[in-house]
């Protein structure tokens, strides 16, 4: 019976997560810069010290990239490789809110549903379906947190508690080797507060030692390398990565208020947060009961404080807050199964939560099949309405399912709307309006410069936003960068790779030049400098320009 329960998350993060893996282009700058660091360290054959367009790049730690660069040994270069690891980790971290459920409740129906949740809420999904380190990074820490916790539950000193906590010092270096001194901060927290919260006061003093153990026999190896390989990788990481994006209130640095996190985590929860009225009136009326229970203060400890603690941060990403999701998947799950526990009059309140919800969707896709038409076609976007309608078509459909559905049990509605999701999703990305893309994913124009402009020898100057992109599909790391970008630090070390406008003009100029392939989104002439020679070749597609000086011997 339980199996048969664990195959909706399955099945889910099959088809809405692996299948559109490879539908949409890179997008930049980050999906290209975490292709194009694993591509190079294949080339250089240097899995220690991260490096993009040849310079050092100590921004992260190196595991995310060494995953990337073994899925590209294993399975070749393709965008479904690319983005492997940002599903697999949303993977990890479902897998892991279902064990931890199982285990704490004992039921199925709560396990799946909790892990589904997670796999339904927007910003789980938009990043894991996105080549970046969140989504990894937050599965390690989910899975290290339940280990903490499933730890805490066993006999002391026994088999299955010496296992859980190996396992927890085990994902907590995994998580540092992917994004640093955050492995430490979200577990630390947590635990910290839970085990004060449940007056556990011994297990201060028996609980880390084994965590420790484990957390430095798999950090320790590669801080070693990194430390013997690049002296100064330490002072920078911490200093910069850590201590000025947390501090100053830097442009660089991402500054923002302090509730900045809060929308973000609200409107990241849907379209799982559509449940979330059942799972407020589930702990309305047992909020005592349930908050006696040890797994709902840990989630709520788990939700809170990394959240408290990110929101402090001078610097801010909406990215920061995904770790926040597994708690709130946890409570949302134990919500909607206290709710459905109720009585009788959950089966009329139930229906109406999601009929509303189906009627809402119905009323307004009807409306967007007549209004979306009449406004890509003045827009002049009539090629993208056949995606968009189709999107819309199905939104309309599964609102209707859901109304439909209201003669099941609450069970078999649940597995209507998990089920409608998949296909709204995969239809949503093929929905992207191609002017949302243009010059966001420059793959056809790089490639088309490409085959254009073959020649090896050439100097390739090209914007800072495009220069991951163009050292990807061109395969041409020692590209010269018009004026400051992320890489300030690592070009520091190699003089020239940055280069003015000024500096620009004179290489244009110059009386024995090789060739020059300067690449720009769009086509403002400012991103030349004034005085050029003659242009011996240029196109422009999709937002990208492309200009080609000839050689001078």
């Amino acid at each position: 019976m339980t199996r048969r329960y664990f195959l909706l998350p399955v099945l889910f993060f099959l088809l809405a997560y692996c299948l559109p893996l490879g539908w949409r282009p890179l997008i930049i700058p980050d999906e290209y810069r975490y292709a194009e660091i694993p591509r190079e360290m294949i080339v250089q054959q240097d899995y220690v010290t991260p490096r993009l367009l040849n310079a050092r790049y100590f921004e992260k730690p190196v595991l995310g990239y060494q995953l990337t660069a073994l899925a590209f040994r294993w399975f070749g270069y393709s965008n479904v490789t690319i983005r492997l690891q940002a599903a697999l980790g949303a993977a990890l971290a479902a897998a892991a809110i279902w064990l931890l459920l199982q285990q704490a409740t004992g039921d199925g129906k709560i396990a799946a549903l909790g892990a589904t949740l997670y796999l339904a809420s927007g910003l789980v999904y938009a990043l894991g379906v996105f080549a970046t380190l969140d989504s990894l990074t937050t599965g390690f820490l989910t899975a290290c947190l339940v280990c903490f916790y499933l730890a805490c539950r066993e006999p002391k000193c026994s088999l299955r508690q010496v296992v859980f906590l190996l396992g927890c010092g085990v994902f907590c270096g995994l998580a540092f080797l992917t994004k640093g001194f955050l492995a430490f901060a979200v577990p630390g927290l947590t635990a910290v507060a839970f085990l004060i919260w449940e007056k556990r006061w011994k297990s201060f003093f028996t609980l880390p030692w084994l965590i420790l153990l484990a957390l430095i026999a798999v950090a320790l190896p590669w801080s070693l390398l990194i430390h013997r390989a690049e002296p100064d990788f330490w002072r920078y990481f911490i200093e910069v990565e850590h201590l000025q994006r947390f501090f100053k209130d830097e442009p660089g640095q991402h500054p923002e208020p302090f509730w900045f996190l809060l929308p973000v985590l609200v409107a990241g929860a849907f379209p799982a947060a559509f449940l979330a009225p059942a799972a407020v009136l589930g702990f309305r009326h047992r909020m005592r009961e349930l908050f006696r229970r040890s797994l709902c203060r840990f989630a709520a400890c788990w939700l809170v404080l990394p959240f408290l603690f990110f929101s402090a941060s001078s610097g801010k990403l909406a990215t920061y807050v995904l770790p926040c999701f597994a708690p709130l998947a946890v409570l949302g799950a134990v919500g909607v199964a206290a709710y459905l526990r109720e009585g009788e009059r959950r089966h009329r309140a139930f229906n109406l939560v999601l009929s509303g919800w189906g009627w809402l969707l119905l009323v307004a896709g009807l409306i967007a099949c007549v209004v979306v038409p009449l406004v890509y076609r003045r827009l002049g976007m009539s090629d993208e309405t056949p995606a968009m309608l189709l999107a819309i078509v199905v939104g309309t459909v599964w609102g209707g399912v859901l109304i439909w559905s209201r003669r099941f049990p609450e069970r078999e509605r649940l597995l209507f709307f998990f089920g409608g999701l998949i296909p709204l999703i995969c239809a949503g990305q093929l929905a992207i309006p191609h002017e949302a893309l243009e010059s966001k994913a420059p793959a056809a124009a790089l490639q088309l410069a490409a085959r254009r402009f073959p020649d090896p020898e050439q100097i390739v100057v090209t914007h800072p936003s495009l220069m991951h992109a163009v050292a990807y599909e061109l395969q041409r790391p020692d590209l010269l960068v018009r004026g400051s970008s992320e890489l300030n630090y690592g070009f520091s070390f190699e003089p020239g790779r940055a280069i003015n406008p000024l500096e620009l003009n004179q290489l244009l100029n110059r009386e024995r030049r090789p060739a020059v392939l300067f690449i720009a989104r769009g086509v403002d002439e400012r991103d030349l400098p004034g005085r050029i020679p003659p242009i011996d070749a240029e196109f422009v597609h999709e937002g990208i320009r492309v200009v080609h000086f000839g050689a001078r011997p």
